[in-house]
């Protein structure tokens, strides 16, 4: 449970989440008043990554399954968003917020990388809505509470904006976006740079490609072996 814990990176909100159980629940707590903030039951199974965005006014979560992602926001506890990685299950490797928290980039097991698009408050964020409600229509809502529960989170979740594959699938990976670069280290020790289209969204273009080695001749020295792709 503690590997899984995130802390905010902004001083003005010192808050750790947690997850507080196995049944998907998250605590989020002030590490300054050591006071709880809220309680957020995010999903039904074990959580499995956490992610506040830059200035700690959004958390991010992701369950065992892989294929639901939420927005929370903070203090509140109110969800803003709820994402659909992939229709089967995945583990994930990476949950990230871009610089300007526009964005919320996910890797996992699976060759695709998946970017959504992120809005702090919705037109419907002043509405109470259950738990597996989606922050978009009301009718999206209405029709999906009358609908089995797996069927009624497909047609509530919102799909990537912008999408990018990677070289190969099993690949642990860290992702991370500033602006329109998207930045993916995988463990092979392949690090790569895209750029999102930003306005239209779609598939990510590939711009560098670094490949991190370690040679064992003069002094075990690290050396860099890049290709440039042409901008």
């Amino acid at each position: 449970m503690l590997g899984v814990a995130a802390l905010s990176p902004s001083s003005e909100t010192p808050w750790l989440a947690y997850p507080s159980g196995g049944d998907g629940a998250v605590q989020v707590f002030n590490t300054v008043s050591l006071q709880p903030v809220c309680a957020i039951q995010a999903h039904r199974t074990a959580i499995n990554k956490l992610a506040f965005d830059f200035e700690g006014t959004m958390l991010a979560t992701a369950s065992d399954r892989g294929t639901i992602l939420r927005v929370f926001s903070l203090p509140s506890g109110k969800k803003l968003h709820q994402f659909r990685r992939g229709t089967y299950p995945a583990t994930i490797y990476s949950l990230s917020f871009s610089l300007n928290s526009s964005m919320l980039c996910v890797s996992s097991d699976s060759d695709t990388v998946h970017i959504f698009k992120v809005h702090p408050e919705s037109d419907s964020a002043t509405e109470p809505e259950p738990i597996d409600a989606p922050n978009t229509t009301g009718r999206q809502a209405m029709l999906a509470a009358f609908l089995p529960e797996r069927l009624g989170e497909a047609i509530e979740s919102t799909r990537d904006f912008c999408h990018l594959k990677l070289p190969s699938s099993g690949v642990p990976s860290l992702v991370a976006m500033v602006d329109a670069t998207v930045m993916v280290i995988m463990s092979t020790g392949v690090f790569l740079v895209y750029k999102a289209d930003l306005a239209l969204g779609g598939e990510c273009s590939l711009l560098r490609r670094y490949a991190l080695q370690q040679r064992r001749d003069r002094g075990e020295q690290a050396s860099i072996a890049s290709s440039n792709y042409s901008l």
